[in-house]
């Protein structure tokens, strides 16, 4: 449910992982939608504190925020790492990250350091291909123990993060 006690609907996607869940609630039926999220790496600083436990009432934590404070939209998957989540716009391909920098998991900042908001992911090495500052034209991302990978419509497998040196 909400932070208003309503039940989501229209779901489409959901990913689970590390004290974390996603949830893309699309209204409108195009296959699209926004992130909803509740854990610990949620995308909302009041989710720091909704940790789900069994035969508890689940509070979604609320819609995942970009910079400018808008809604997370036009998204078609998500998924979570155990420091933070990922999404891919299904309009423009582009990768949003959100959580903790543990591992170089978010790429701009370093362990421990923490954002609440969606921000497009560097395209890194994949620039000298795709000529993009960031990284676009993503059909499938997945995450794990302090990395991020993601299949290009082009077919590239791109990966980054765990290169903290201490088995990350």
């Amino acid at each position: 449910v909400d932070k208003n006690g309503d039940r989501l609907k229209n779901v489409i996607h959901i990913a689970g992982g590390d004290n974390n869940a996603l949830f893309v609630v699309d209204d409108d039926g195009d296959g699209l939608g926004d992130v909803y999220s509740i854990g610990n790496y949620s995308g909302q600083v009041d989710g720091l504190s909704s940790t789900a436990q069994c035969n508890q009432k689940i509070y979604v934590a609320g819609p995942v925020l970009t910079e400018d404070g808008t809604p997370l939209t036009n998204i078609k998957m998500a998924t979570v790492s155990d420091v933070g989540g990922f999404a891919v716009d299904g309009v423009t391909g582009y990768v949003y990250t959100w959580g903790n920098g543990a591992w170089n998991c978010m790429q701009t900042l370093k362990n421990s350091q923490y954002t609440s908001v969606a921000t497009k992911a560097l395209s890194g090495e994949y620039q000298t291909i795709s000529g993009e500052t960031f990284l676009t034209d993503v059909v499938q991302v997945i995450g794990g123990q302090g990395y991020g990978a993601a299949i290009t419509k082009e077919g590239y497998m791109l990966y980054w993060g765990g290169d903290a040196g201490d088995g990350g």
